[in-house]
This record gives C-alpha cells, structure tokens and sequence, in this order.
C-alpha cells in the first residue's frame, strides 16, 4: 500500500508540502481499505484523515477496482511465503504463547488432517514448513481451501488432504465472481481485461472521481 501511494505520488509530481505518501495513503484505506480486506480499525483510523480529505478527490468505483488490482500487483507474494516459514520454523521451547509459531500450532491443531506432518521426522521438536506447504497453508487460511494438484506432495501425503474441509471463503465485496472460467459474462471479461491493464503500469487515472462518472 505504501509503495502504491508513494508510486501515484511521484506519478503526480510530488511529494511536496501538499502532495505526500502518507495522507494519499490514508486516501486510498479509507476508499477501498475494505475491498482489498485491511483491518476495520485501519480504515476508520485513514478515515479521520482531515488532510486526505481536503488535499484528494475520493475516488471512483472504477478507480479502486484499478488501484486494488495494482497493489496485487506490487505485492510479493515470495516475500511472503519466506517470511511465515521462516517464522514458524522458528518455533522452539522459549516461543511466547502469543508468537506466529505457537499461533500456528494452535491453527494446525484445528485445521489439519494430520497434526504431526509440520514437525521433523528425526525429533518432531521442532517445525519444518516448505514453500509447497506454506503455499498451500496460506490458501487456506485466506481463501478457504487449497488450489495444490492431487499429485503434489508432502512427505509423501497429499497436500490436497492434509486440511480439514471447510466452506471456501466469500469474494471481498466488488470482486464477487472475478475470475470465473464458465458461463462468465462479458462484465467479467471486461473486469479481467482492465485487470490486465492495470498491472502494466501505473494508476493512469489518478484524478478519476465519483463525480467524474
């Protein structure tokens, strides 16, 4: 998100005393904070911005479907999956009851098929995630299920059914049916194609408002 504003900022000339990544950043939580699923606190915190209001037209529903899909864009998903490996992996005797390790083992213990398969084989003292499982572990707990093969495997157990089956997560609101392959409407081709668009550069309709529609 701070890379998307400050990407706008400069696309606009700035930053200066008027124009700054910050407020354009509270601008761009408190218009589609929601849509891309930031923390309700977050968005009513970028909501009591006074000078994101003042300094930066509120935008359009075409224009934060755009920004949204350009901060998928930014974000790295590598970095990501190193990051939540490397923590849990981390997990040992001394790990704090509210640490991502421990969490995580609490979440295992709820949501997987086989409670042990995270641990070493040698001593199962200690938790060993690869970027297969980590992956997979992050499908499930965002969008409710995972997109693994049948074939792709997890000392030797199916990734696919390692998870306890549960309902898929419902689209954010404004992305209901995105990405559909069947009986998908010519809206949605429309919506994929703008998708497309946006991820080759940057915001091209940074001024665009609800006025403007």
């Amino acid at each position: 998100l701070k890379m998307g504003a400050d990407e706008e900022v400069r696309a606009g000339g700035g930053p200066n005393s008027h124009v700054d990544p910050p407020h354009y950043e509270n601008r761009l939580i408190s218009d589609f904070g929601e849509m891309v699923g930031l923390p309700k606190a977050d968005i009513r915190r970028a909501g009591l911005d006074t000078h994101a209001d003042q300094r930066f037209p509120r935008l359009s529903e075409r224009a934060r479907k755009k920004r949204s899909r350009r901060l998928t864009a930014l974000f790295d998903i590598g970095a990501l999956l190193r990051a939540f490996a490397a923590e849990v992996n981390g997990f040992d005797e001394k790990s704090a009851g509210d640490s991502l390790a421990r969490l995580f083992l609490d979440w295992v213990d709820e949501n997987m098929t086989n409670k042990h398969v995270v641990f070493d084989e040698a001593t199962c003292t200690k938790v060993e995630v690869n970027n297969e499982l980590a992956t997979a572990i992050l499908e499930v707990l965002f969008l409710g299920e995972t997109g693994a093969p049948a074939e792709e495997t997890f000392r030797e157990h199916k990734i696919c059914d390692l998870f306890t089956p549960r309902d898929p997560i419902p689209d954010p609101p404004g992305f209901e049916g995105f990405g559909e392959t069947d009986g998908e409407s010519e809206s949605n081709d429309g919506l994929a194609q703008a998708s497309d668009e946006s991820v080759s550069g940057s915001y091209e309709d940074g001024g665009e408002t609800d006025d403007e529609e």
